[in-house]
């Protein structure tokens, strides 16, 4: 894999790691964890692929809630809240990123457990707002909801949600 990875890599990534998962860790959702603890083993499970591809430039980060562009600390991701018109923090449940600067953001990651599909206006807001903004910058965002039986998934390019289906 070359320096940026493509849509199509990460996406690879992404269902390796939902695959493992699946067949380790699914008793989480038996056990009504939260989704911090399922979004977790999934960051763990991106991070193994990248160790033991030997692609060291990534890091794979929960709640990371620093916008670090150019050398300079923006304190937390602020994303418009348009609906109320107001700044909102957030933090990702789970980012692939470089630290430091906003030129290789690759991952943008929004965890669920037994929801309905459709993303909810907030959510839709996040990650449109990680995939189109210049000031974020991520490649592709993903709303990703956990079931007993398979992931369904949102994915965003561009700002725009590019597919619905399952994992």
């Amino acid at each position: 894999m070359g320096s940026k990875l493509t849509i199509d890599e990460i996406k690879a990534i992404v269902h390796y790691a939902l695959g493992r998962f699946y067949e380790d860790d699914i008793d989480l959702l038996k056990y009504g964890v939260c989704e911090a603890s399922m979004s977790h083993r999934i960051a763990v499970y991106l991070e193994q692929y990248f160790i033991d591809n030997k692609i060291n430039d990534y890091h794979v980060d929960r709640e990371y809630d620093k916008h670090i562009n150019n050398g300079r600390d923006n304190d937390n991701l602020k994303i418009l809240r348009h609906s109320k018109k107001r700044t909102h923090s957030h933090r990702p449940d789970i980012i692939i990123h470089k630290r430091g600067n906003n030129d290789n953001n690759l991952l943008f990651v929004e965890v669920k457990k037994n929801k309905g599909i459709t993303t909810g206006d907030n959510d839709d807001l996040k990650l449109s707002c990680a995939t189109s903004s210049k000031l974020f910058n991520y490649t592709l965002g993903l709303y990703l909801n956990i079931k007993e039986d398979k992931a369904e998934y949102t994915w965003y390019v561009n700002g725009e949600k590019e597919k619905v289906g399952n994992a």
